[in-house]
């Protein structure tokens, strides 16, 4: 019901307000609202299709040429599309001179090669087996340790001297602190350091650090605890340098003991270098050999990938992001940000845990794995050699090996990489020179005072798509965005407010049907009123009637009012407009008609105005036909009888065969002017409802008042001028429209109580909402059968006014028997002028 009351205010709104829409586009097809919006639009070669002049051939060549530039410019923007897609990169040189300022200066870790302290074995004897005597399981332990003292990661195969040896009893000890116990202390290996050509405490300044290559001493560090508690209370740390060259970076001294080192120990004395950028957890080392001056120069590059490139996934573009931990090549070690070091490392770790479900805890950072005791160590050894080698899935297609005995480690870089390109030159120390000490001169600094830079992005970002999609739209069509935002528009605003009218209009044809099914009102009601208005007086020469007097009265006043008439015209016109051409309304009709001859069969003994309201079979013989009511024409033998035997409906059907249009010319030799303008008027009207019964579109209803208008100038003598055409046509269309209104608030009243009905009845509505939804019914109910009456009482004193509308006075040179049934031209407007002034109370 809701979407009926809708459509019924859409219908009743314009007959009170402002049109918010004009004529045209209300009533125009689909055709005429592409063409308008063809001739706004800024697309060159579009407003050629929809100018109203262009030719059928000129549109549809300008539509083809429309149709393949559109395929084209969609063609190419495609070909665009699947190269941004494909993610195709492109490295540069973003810079050459990028200071090295801007970086941190490398993480040092100095590595002895013999990685324990063997005058420390005792002590550990003492400190890790207090209480055992057992010759055999003391030289087990030391055979332990020998094999910790060469151990690095993928060398496992040194614990397969556990085979067989009661491992057992040693199984409880925890040989990672053993390790470290017997390991380098930093007094033990590093002395003379220098920052910068400035002495400093080397002590202070390196901190010892797990590797996979055991532990080491490490500068500028981030990876343990004390340089992350340094980096807190030093904004500096880790240090910096601006300059290059010797004596620009770090000095150091590393002292080798050659009687703390194992004896047996196949190793050659000297030291391991780890040259990596803060986070990296492990990186091939540089081998120093003992009593050497190393110099170590460096080389920073910066690697790194637009921010436009995120749109790639990591398998695309080869690296990730440090905030893509949502990315499933995202893996690092516990507690580390992502490197590709730091993945290795883990994925290290994890074919540890997958073989013999332990890790060796000296490697690695400290986690929530379990750590490798002896049998563990042996379980490692037995597949040491799937520990040696690393392996990336494309690896395969290119080299032949066996990779079932390797590691998989799906690993990309890190987005933002500095990468150190090390280069070492050694020198070796004579013994005047050093004595009968064995050590190594160490000197790390970077090569160049500036760095190279290369940045990588995408070859078509998405800027570079639009850029590219407006040049090909501008090539192909000529068009903009503003173009776009148009077709947008027009699609997204537009065209649904214009489908939103033609659903309106299906609405409101929908609610027409309800109404007829009851009359305005029944003849005998109608009937009744008429006889008893107590001051009607039915004569044929003389109106009586009060309510007659005062419309007839009335006319004259209603002519002066130009204003009131120019705004009705064009109200009339605006409201006509946004009106769907709905069918005829048969029920209405009949019962205007039934009312009229109940009118006239009770009024008939007082008076013979039959004979104006009926028309006879002779064609000289010319009566008024009301363009609301239907014409009734009778036999000679049905007059006899005082009966009517047919009924033709003037504007029933729209199907009729189109009758000879009747012109002036017919009616030109008419002795009376004023008969001649009442005959040519009446059967145009006739003529105008047969062609057009339905409600007239505004094209077809002003080509008849032009021809009309036109005809009416070729008398002379006429008084009919446009101005007085105008009132005709304005109050014709105004009551069309009242009855149409009367109508469809008998429908809304209709619906109305059915609604309330139905809510009363539904017992499962809140009582609450029951007499909310009952009030406003009621006062809806009571607003629209006000409406109704007003609207009631305007169409019977349309029916008062016309029984009583005095015939025209007989011209004197026709006979009275021929001009006793015309009205003058006078007589028409006074007539249609008084239903005017009727309808208007209504306002």
């Amino acid at each position: 019901m809701a979407s009926r009351r809708l459509s019924l205010d859409l219908l009743k709104h314009p007959l009170a307000t402002e049109n918010i829409k004009s004529s045209e586009e209300a009533s125009e097809t689909f055709t005429e609202f592409f063409y308008r919006f063809a001739n706004k639009s800024t697309i060159p070669g579009l407003s050629k299709v929809g100018q109203s002049e262009s030719h059928n051939c000129e549109r549809f060549l300008w539509f083809f040429l429309l149709l393949l530039a559109f395929l084209g410019t969609v063609h190419v923007c495609l070909q665009l599309s699947h190269r941004f897609y494909a993610g195709n990169m492109e490295t540069v040189i973003n810079s050459t001179q990028y200071p090295v300022y801007h970086i941190s200066f490398p993480v040092v870790s100095i590595c002895n090669r013999n990685q324990l302290n063997w005058q420390r074995l005792e002590a550990a004897k003492r400190k890790f087996l207090p209480q055992e005597n057992n010759t055999e399981i003391l030289q087990l332990f030391e055979m332990i340790i020998s094999a910790y003292d060469t151990f690095r990661f993928g060398k496992f195969h040194v614990f397969q001297i556990l085979e067989y040896q009661p491992i057992q009893s040693l199984n409880h000890i925890n040989f990672s602190l053993v390790y470290e116990y017997m390991s380098w202390t930093c007094q033990e290996l590093l002395t003379d350091c220098k920052w910068r050509n400035n002495d400093i405490n080397c002590c202070d300044n390196f901190f010892k650090r797990r590797s996979e290559i055991g532990f080491c001493w490490s500068f500028n560090t981030l990876e343990t605890e004390e340089g992350k508690l340094r980096q807190l209370n030093d904004p500096k740390w880790p240090l910096r340098t601006g300059n290059s060259g010797m004596k620009s970076g770090l000095m150091l001294r590393a002292l080798i003991n050659p009687e703390s080192i194992y004896p047996g120990s196949p190793k050659a004395e000297g030291i391991k270098v780890l040259i990596t950028e803060p986070h990296v957890w492990h990186s091939e080392p540089l081998l120093v050999p003992v009593n050497t001056n190393a110099i170590i120069e460096v080389n920073p590059v910066i690697f790194f990938y637009e921010n436009d490139t995120k749109s790639l996934t990591s398998q695309q573009r080869k690296c990730v992001f440090s905030d893509e931990t949502s990315s499933q090549a995202f893996k690092t070690l516990p507690g580390e940000v992502y490197m590709i070091e730091n993945c290795i490392s883990q994925c290290k770790q994890e074919y540890l845990l997958k073989y013999c479900n332990c890790t060796v805890d000296i490697f690695f950072p400290t986690g929530n794995y379990p750590i490798c005791d002896l049998e563990g160590l042996l379980c490692l050894s037995h597949y040491y050699e799937y520990f040696l080698y690393i392996y990336e899935p494309e690896e395969v297609q290119y080299v032949a090996d066996d990779y079932d005995k390797s590691m998989l480690c799906k690993c990309f870089r890190n987005c933002y990489s500095l990468n150190f390109l090390k280069e070492m030159r050694t020198t070796f120390l004579p013994a005047d020179i050093r004595g009968n000490k064995s050590y190594i001169d160490l000197d790390v600094h970077f090569r160049f005072d500036t760095m190279m830079v290369y940045s990588t992005h995408l070859v078509v970002g998405w800027m570079d798509l639009i850029s590219a999609f407006g040049g090909i739209a501008g090539l192909f069509m000529g068009c903009s965005l503003i173009s776009v935002m148009e077709v947008l528009y027009f699609l997204l605003f537009e065209f649904p407010l214009f489908l939103g009218y033609q659903l309106k209009k299906l609405m409101i044809l929908s609610t027409v049907p309800i109404a007829r099914a009851r009359s305005f009102y029944n003849k005998n009601e109608m009937q009744k009123f008429v006889k008893e208005e107590a001051n009607l007086v039915t004569t044929s020469n003389k109106i009586t009637s009060e309510e007659s007097k005062f419309l007839t009265q009335g006319v004259p006043k209603f002519l002066e009012k130009e204003d009131v008439i120019t705004n009705t015209l064009k109200y009339s016109e605006d409201t006509m407009l946004k009106r769907p051409r709905y069918e005829e309304n048969e029920s209405v009709a009949s019962i205007l008609y039934d009312g009229k001859d109940t009118i006239t069969e009770a009024s008939k003994n007082e008076t013979d105005r039959e004979s104006t309201l009926t028309t006879p079979e002779n064609d000289k013989e010319t009566t008024l036909i009301s363009p609301f009511e239907e014409t009734t024409t009778t036999s000679p033998s049905a007059e006899n009888d005082g009966k009517t035997t047919s009924t033709s409906s003037t504007f029933t059907s729209t199907t009729e065969p189109t009758p000879p249009r009747t012109t002036i010319d017919e009616h030109e030799n008419s002795s009376n002017p004023n008969e001649a303008v009442a005959k040519y008027f009446n059967k145009k009207i006739e003529e105008t409802h047969k062609l057009y019964g339905r409600f007239p579109e505004q094209t077809s209803y002003d080509r008849e008042v032009n021809s009309f208008l036109k005809d009416l100038q070729k008398i002379p003598e006429n008084n009919a001028t446009e101005e007085d055409f105008n009132r005709v046509e304005s109050v014709f269309r105004q009551f069309l429209i009242y009855r149409i209104q009367r109508e469809l608030l008998e429908a809304e009243a209709i619906e109305a109580r059915e609604y309330l009905r139905n809510l009363t009845d539904n017992d499962a509505v809140d009582n609450k909402i029951k007499l909310q939804a009952s009030k406003h019914e009621v006062s809806l109910l009571e607003k629209e059968q006000g409406t109704i009456k007003d609207l009631e009482k305007a169409l019977q004193d349309y029916e008062i006014f016309v029984y009583n509308l005095p015939p025209p006075v007989p011209p004197v040179t026709p006979p009275v028997s021929e001009a006793s049934s015309i009205f003058t031209f006078d007589q028409i407007l006074q007539l249609l002028g008084a239903l005017g002034e009727s309808l208007s109370i209504v306002f």
